[in-house]
């Protein structure tokens, strides 16, 4: 089972954090929409999420926005 970490309401620190990747801000706001980008709450990670077939999150790879963390999500498929 997927175990995402507690996720934030807004999503600014990952779009700042992005477009400083030079990632087009039209891409950020659909993946945004779409939730296949979260932010999470406390340490302001990007969450890149992946579903299956029938719309189901499956897996979540966590990326920090300000440090050189990475990780996935508990329950990652």
């Amino acid at each position: 089972m997927l175990k995402l970490p507690d996720l934030s309401e807004k999503t600014n620190k990952v779009q700042d954090y992005l477009k400083a990747r030079g990632i087009h801000p039209g891409i950020i706001d659909y993946c945004i929409k779409n939730k296949y980008i979260l932010e999470t709450d406390k340490y302001h990670n990007v969450v890149f999420a992946g579903y299956d077939e029938n719309g189901k999150m499956r897996y979540a790879n966590l990326r920090g926005t300000i440090s050189g963390f990475k990780g996935e999500a508990l329950g990652s498929n």
